[in-house]
């Protein structure tokens, strides 16, 4: 995963990498898309994370011990193919 420093980095990197004008124009284009990727990543990762571990402290404090680990094997053999299967998942 991308951090928003890789981001910062490609943003200020990739317009010199190019030469010319028209080098310059597509570098800063590509610099700003890494950019606002970068910083999308992070931001939902970071959410990702922190209801992952609300979620978790719920399951522990609930002490459902059968379904915390049924949880944890689901976890590890079922992974979303797209999207909207990671939002299901995640419900």
């Amino acid at each position: 995963m991308a951090t928003v420093n890789d981001g910062l980095s490609d943003f200020r990197k990739m317009p010199q990498r190019e030469e010319g004008v028209t080098g310059f124009m597509k570098g800063s284009v590509l610099g700003t898309i890494s950019l606002f990727k970068s910083a999308f990543e992070g931001t939902f990762g970071v959410a990702e994370a922190f209801t992952g571990g609300v979620s978790k402290l719920a399951l522990v404090l609930n002490q459902d011990g059968d379904y915390l680990g049924l949880r944890e094997e689901k976890i590890i053999t079922e992974k979303p193919r797209n999207v909207v299967e990671g939002v299901g998942f995640g419900c």
